[in-house]
């Protein structure tokens, strides 16, 4: 039923059970069902809450500094922020694609952070250094120069793991596991190397130079 202006009522009016519930009772029940559209401020006190769900699965509220929102009073809820793709989890995970994605999450408590696709990681970010792939999921990686695009390549895959080094496309491994691929250089030192020495391969053959500016070949092509 819906909801009626409540009576105003008149000095020694007789109180009849159709009046009572008609503003007292019908009020109330519209009152627990109605879409109510707020067009003032509303003012809750500090530690205030406002509870969600139909179990009270849900709690947001301001307790006197911070303001609090706790999707798992009840159960182990997160938080969706869905218009802007941004999730809280109950492992309180952070994912910037929401809780549904598998961009980015970071995980505060354990200070981790990783990036998944299709809900396997590929970087992981930890205080013990940084781990890219996840066992069995053979994810490479790679880095562009401003020429090469595999600058630096780490083949992840099962059967072919390997390192490639200055190239500008993936090697062809011919079903070499475990092992190096050099690029050859563009142009070969001018002068001597200070404090080490230059590992380079020209027109396929690897050769070195060292502090004494002798360059040997140490494997032809």
């Amino acid at each position: 039923m819906a909801w009626a202006v409540p009576r105003t009522w008149s000095a020694g009016e007789l109180v009849t059970a159709s009046i009572m519930n008609q503003h007292v009772r019908d009020n109330f029940n519209a009152f627990s069902t109605q879409l109510w559209i707020w067009t003032g401020d509303q003012t809750w006190n500090d530690n205030v809450k406002v509870t969600f769900g139909t179990g009270g699965d849900a709690d947001v509220y301001y307790d006197a500094a911070n303001l609090v929102i706790n999707p798992a009073v009840v159960g182990s809820g997160g938080v969706d922020f869905t218009g802007c793709d941004i999730g809280v989890d109950a492992a309180k995970k952070i994912h910037v694609s929401g809780l549904a994605g598998d961009t980015f999450w970071w995980e505060p408590t354990a200070n981790v952070q990783a990036w998944e696709t299709g809900g396997v990681e590929t970087v992981r970010y930890t205080s013990a250094g940084v781990i890219f792939n996840e066992p069995g999921a053979n994810n490479d990686f790679r880095v562009e120069g401003d020429t090469l695009a595999y600058m630096l390549f780490l083949d992840g895959t099962a059967t072919t793991q390997n390192i490639a080094i200055f190239a500008g496309s993936a090697p062809d491994w011919e079903t070499l596991d475990r092992g190096l691929f050099f690029g050859n250089m563009n142009s070969a030192p001018t002068g001597t190397p200070v404090g080490g020495g230059f590992l380079y391969v020209d027109a396929g053959a690897l050769k070195w130079i060292g502090t004494s500016g002798t360059t040997t070949t140490l494997g032809v092509a």
